[in-house]
């Protein structure tokens, strides 16, 4: 066997580099160069060697200083893995040797054990790097789970803004229209009634619109919290039907509900709209002299609920979309009001309290409209029927007149509460420091607090009337416009005795509360700063 032959049989392959650089390749060669694309008996120029090897390219740097010496010698390189004209990993070392003058570079294969090492040395870099994709992507996610939260946020923070600025306009509207319509100005003519119904009408009609934007928002970003405990239906239905009767009324439509003492485990307020919700909507789209009936069944788990009614329906190809928001039925009958969030809101709430919601609809024959809401585990608790409260928009006058001091910074309000309390002596403040300084010489009965005022928070100039001697029993109630979700806890907890929302839609419900308050002064329950109180303990008044 010749030199070269004992060459290739030990897997090295030498090439002899040129004086004018090229590189010639020998006639034979071990199989693996072949993988490479390097061919026997061939001469090359030293850029295609490169291109075939392409770690050559630095270590010839190296070995052109060791040709250039002109010293016998020889040099090695470290190994470096490339891949073959299949794909296929290499583990590839060159030598460069100068002897006698003539320059060679000596290729060979790494080793078996070499491959190895570099099979686990790249299993690693590939596990080093799927840890820095992974790495990479969790930094995206938190990046963009703290954009989220921000956007969140400003959403609060828009919705807080927008009920505030939206609903004071409101409180003076409604609040002064209702006035006038209960003739406290003095005696209207029909047509002025007639006028200023249809005024408090559409001022209705927006907050609603409002409130169901709100209620939607709240609901989606998870800020709806329910406060559920055991009531019976006839009580939620004798607080929530007269406004519904009015409707039915308005269009000759006959309008039956379930009589019995059906007992119910849901959040009491979130009940009610739920409930008002399905039943005005099927009297909007129920034409004059026709019928809505609702009814209720119990079982051991739940309890069914069902407004039926004799409407137009449901096309087909609108059922699936009826609870999606802002999605209105087409029909040939006029455009209805409302921006098509009731329903959305509806079974968002009834989900909300782990129940469920259909429809079955017939076009030209009505709808049916079913939700369940599930009852808690253990044994029912006995409810009493409440006494008969006084009828809906009659005032409990007290045999004495009470001071009020309010404290309000917007002068429409002040003139609107100072007409609406009548007969009772209302003392107006303007800003926190002004009531703070005032209250303790006039002593009122009670106070009414804005929480927006202009030099501190509602919350801050309560603190500070707690602190004044003799101050410390007489009843406060928070007045706001921001009737956000959480609201009413969060300043009855503060030390409130009352909460309001803005517009005050129920000045009767207001006059009970400021003459309850005030008739149990001296024997007011306290509550500490900051202290929860709960659903059930809710203060005369409260909403």
């Amino acid at each position: 066997m010749d030199v070269l032959g004992v060459f290739v049989a030990l897997d090295v392959a030498i090439v002899e580099v040129l004086p004018d650089g090229s590189c010639r390749l020998p006639p034979a060669l071990p199989a693996w160069c072949k993988l490479l694309g390097l061919q026997v008996r061939r001469t090359v120029a030293r850029q295609t060697l490169v291109e075939r090897l392409p770690y050559l390219a630095t270590f010839l740097i190296d070995a052109d200083a060791l040709w250039g010496s002109a010293k016998d010698g020889s040099l090695n390189s470290e190994t470096w893995v490339q891949r073959d004209l299949d794909g296929n990993e290499l583990a590839i070392s060159v030598a460069a040797v100068l002897t006698s003058a003539r320059r060679f570079l000596l290729l060979y294969r790494g080793g078996s054990h070499l491959d190895e090492h570099y099979t686990v040395l790249q299993r690693l870099r590939d596990k080093g790097l799927a840890y820095e994709r992974l790495g990479s992507q969790t930094r995206r996610v938190q990046e963009h789970s703290r954009e989220v939260e921000r956007l969140n946020r400003l959403k609060s923070e828009f919705l807080v803004s927008m009920s505030h600025e939206l609903r004071t306009p409101l409180n003076t509207i409604l609040g002064f229209s209702g006035l006038l319509i209960e003739e406290r100005a003095g005696r209207l003519n029909p047509r002025q009634q007639e006028f200023l119904s249809h005024v408090k009408g559409a001022a209705d009609h927006l907050l609603a619109l409002i409130n169901d934007v709100l209620d939607l928002s709240k609901i989606e970003a998870g800020h709806s919290e329910l406060h559920p405990e055991h009531f019976t239906l006839y009580e939620a239905l004798t607080e929530v039907l007269p406004g519904l009767r009015a409707l039915a009324v308005q269009k000759d439509i006959d309008l039956a509900t379930p009589a019995g003492e059906l007992v119910v485990y849901a959040d009491r307020l979130r009940f009610k709209q739920i409930v008002y919700n399905l039943v005005s909507n099927a009297l909007k789209f129920t034409p004059r002299g026709g019928r809505v009936a609702l009814s209720a069944s119990a079982s051991d788990a739940e309890v069914c609920f069902t407004v039926a009614d004799t409407g137009i329906g449901i096309p087909p190809e609108d059922r699936d979309s009826i609870f999606d928001k802002f999605y209105q039925v087409r029909s040939a009958t006029p455009v209805q009001e409302g921006a098509g969030l009731g329903l959305a809101i509806t079974r968002r709430l009834v989900e909300q309290h782990g129940g469920r919601i259909r429809v079955d609809s017939e076009l030209g024959h009505g709808s049916r409209f079913t939700f369940t809401l599930p009852l808690p585990p253990g044994p029912m608790e006995e409810l009493d029927r409440p006494a008969d409260a006084a009828a809906p928009g009659i005032v409990p006058r007290p045999g004495r007149l009470l001071n009020v001091a309010l404290v309000e910074d917007n002068p429409s309000a002040r003139v609107m509460m100072e007409a609406m309390l009548a007969p009772h002596r209302v003392t107006c403040y303007e800003t926190g420091a002004a009531a703070l300084r005032e209250l303790p010489k006039i002593r009122p009965h009670v106070v009414i607090l804005d929480i927006s005022l202009p030099d501190m928070s509602g919350v801050d100039v309560l603190k500070g009337f707690r602190s004044l001697k003799g101050s410390r029993n007489i009843p406060v109630i928070a007045l706001s416009a921001h009737a956000m979700s959480g609201d009413r806890e969060k300043f009855l907890g503060a030390g409130f005795d009352a909460y309001f929302s803005k517009p005050v839609t129920d000045p009767a419900g207001l006059q009970r509360a400021i003459e309850q308050l005030a008739g149990g002064a001296s024997a007011r329950p306290r509550l500490k700063h900051g202290s929860k109180r709960k659903r059930s303990d809710a203060r005369p008044g409260d909403k």
